[in-house]
């Protein structure tokens, strides 16, 4: 099993970023620069998860998730519920890593006061937590369904999203370099209703507020002023780009210092008309209805033919892996009234 997980963490190692033009040019990082020395003992100090462990979380209705009542004037960033959880990826739990989950307070795109939860994942590598920059990560979460989300991730559900994977090769870099790392689920991990993860709006502020959220967290014990930089990939890579378009006037106690953004779906329409009757079909399918949420007056179902009306039903409860990956080559428009192109 720890072979096969530093077979994943090299072949997810290929981390990207848009230089800016006096920038170095990108490259691959080196396999030492995965396989560091923090990472190199997780394995070592680390151990397989019981099979009650690996059962629970995949069967499991998680009480922690349930959201209590908002008055409404809590402030963005405003610790909800916390607890300390153990990470689990694949069975296995790696050493030396402290993680807790949060519900904390964001703000909706009208400024209303919702809910949002996330993981912080902090090494524990001899450093003072005082002292740690902290990375604001939004994934590649193209999820609509619950229970798909980060916080889901790694503690032991949903082991096969693409979205964890993907994430190994930098959590490794960002780990082995000492930093705290939190990361949004943008919206309750167990929110029944369809989530809106491809709103960059409203993903900027759970990003910002689950950053505040994170500093706040006493048992963490880090800084108000550490030093935070932003990445985001795919739909993820919106999220943080509107954070850090907005975190001068959102948030602006936060010690931003800069923000790398990979994959960024920049225009969703230019993405969904290049995407329709592609390999990626699903996704861009599944990018509507990730927006629907946040922008109810798409309407979306109005303008479905029936069996586009019953494979968004079944989008709207399911992770991306693998049910975006079952409509390949798909031309969108064969699931919209009058063939329109959506």
């Amino acid at each position: 099993r720890r072979t096969t997980i530093a077979f994943v963490l090299a072949a997810c190692a290929l981390l990207t970023s848009v230089p800016s033009a006096d920038a170095a040019p990108n490259r691959t990082p080196g396999l030492n620069e995965i396989f560091n020395g923090y990472v190199l003992g997780t394995f070592t100090d680390g151990r397989v998860a019981s099979p009650q462990e690996i059962f629970t979380p995949l069967v499991s209705n998680d009480p922690f998730f349930r959201e209590p009542r908002l008055r409404g004037d809590e402030a963005p960033g405003k610790i909800v519920k916390a607890r300390r959880v153990a990470v689990q990826f694949t069975g296995f739990r790696p050493g030396n890593l402290d993680a807790y989950q949060l519900m904390y307070v964001t703000r909706g795109l009208n400024g209303e006061a919702e809910i949002s939860t996330g993981i912080l994942m902090v090494p524990v590598d001899g450093r003072s937590d005082a002292t740690r920059p902290v990375i604001g990560y939004q994934f590649a979460n193209d999820s609509v369904g619950a229970y798909c989300h980060p916080s889901t991730m790694w503690t032991g559900k949903d082991p096969m999203d693409g979205a964890s994977w993907s994430a190994l090769g930098p959590l490794a870099m960002m780990f082995g370099k000492g930093y705290a790392v939190m990361v949004s689920d943008v919206g309750n991990n167990a929110d029944p209703r369809p989530h809106g993860v491809f709103a960059g709006k409203f993903g900027a502020n759970a990003l910002l507020d689950g950053l505040r959220a994170a500093l706040a967290h006493r048992p963490a014990k880090l800084s108000a002023r550490a030093p935070i930089s932003m990445f985001g990939i795919a739909g993820g890579g919106v999220g943080a780009a509107f954070a850090a378009e907005r975190a001068a006037d959102y948030a602006p106690e936060l010690n931003i210092k800069g923000t790398v953004l990979e994959g960024m779906a920049v225009d969703q329409r230019n993405f969904i008309r290049t995407s329709s009757g592609s390999i990626g079909s699903g996704f861009a399918f599944a990018t509507l209805l990730g927006l629907e949420p946040r922008y109810p007056e798409m309407k979306i179902d109005e303008k479905l033919s029936p069996a586009g009306k019953a494979l968004a039903d079944v989008f709207r409860t399911q992770c991306q892996t693998p049910a975006y990956f079952a409509t390949p080559f798909l031309p969108l428009q064969a699931l919209f009234k009058n063939g329109q192109h959506p």
